[in-house]
């Protein structure tokens, strides 16, 4: 009788402790992030949602747009575009009259981001 009440007692500790156990990792060692997590949702594209495709005249026109609003002085020089298949990036060289050269770019969701330091002619 003590032997059976021993092996039971054995066997409810070993299924109760079992029940505690987190889930196994998976093989390779690393777990995926919850959906939802993180910097990058929906396949790859980047937050904010849909990528805004500016043709190069609209970039040209929120560049001017920016650098009215934070460099005045400086001007536009050149506007370059990338297209990619998650939407085009443009890049604007910029200049002052001392020869300082800044780039600007747009994103894919629409925002100017720098300037970039791109060197001084002197």
């Amino acid at each position: 009788m003590k032997r059976t009440v021993l092996i039971l007692f054995l066997l409810a500790s070993v299924s109760a402790y079992a029940g505690d156990k987190p889930a196994p990792m998976p093989l390779g060692g690393q777990m995926m992030p919850p959906a939802g997590c993180g910097m990058m949702k929906g396949g790859g594209m980047p937050m904010g949602g849909e990528p805004v495709s500016l043709t190069k005249k609209q970039a040209q026109s929120k560049f001017s747009e920016f650098l009215s609003k934070n460099m005045k002085g400086f001007e536009i020089k050149d506007v370059n575009s990338v297209h990619m298949p998650f939407g085009a990036i443009h890049q604007a060289e910029i200049a002052d009259k001392n020869g300082n050269r800044f780039y600007l770019n747009i994103t894919p969701e629409g925002d100017v981001v720098g300037p970039v330091l791109a060197g001084r002619v002197n």
